[in-house]
């Protein structure tokens, strides 16, 4: 995996955005990146914040709302992404998917697992893609969890 690091001020930067917790090697969820905190599961933003994608564990399918409540929005700091396998991630979880270069403020790489070989993800910006393309083909996985 190739990424584009820059320290300045004892601070790590990747592709701009401050990634790794001064003294510690955590990779922070980008501010660009909206997560809320659900009932159900945890969700993200898109269409300009305008609607919400989350996966309701009653029923295992994804949702999406329109006018979410931007008082759930995690703050900056608050996330980290952890590297793990695909099939440790389960119903529910927010994950970061890629196969080389690795740009974490790329929202269309997050997706919502829905179950072992399925997930759904942003697509456009502004739509949702299920079943998302190469479900299990992405190499590289990150569980998004609080700091």
């Amino acid at each position: 995996m190739k990424e584009v690091t820059v320290e300045a001020n004892g601070k790590v930067f990747i592709y701009g955005v401050e990634y790794v917790k001064k003294g510690q090697d955590i990779i922070l969820v980008p501010e660009n990146i909206k997560i809320t905190q659900g009932n159900c599961s945890e969700g993200i933003l898109f269409n300009d914040d305008k609607q919400e994608l989350f996966v309701n564990l009653g029923t295992k399918q994804y949702e999406v709302i329109s006018a979410p409540s931007l008082s759930r929005i995690y703050k900056l700091g608050e996330l980290k992404l952890t590297p793990c396998k695909r099939e440790d991630l389960k119903c529910g979880d927010l994950a970061f998917r890629t196969d080389g270069v690795t740009d974490f403020t790329n929202k269309e790489q997050y997706c919502l697992i829905l179950d072992e070989k399925s997930h759904v993800c942003i697509e456009n910006s502004h739509d949702v893609e299920y079943p998302a393309s190469y479900s299990t083909g992405w190499t590289y996985w990150y569980k998004v969890e609080e700091v």
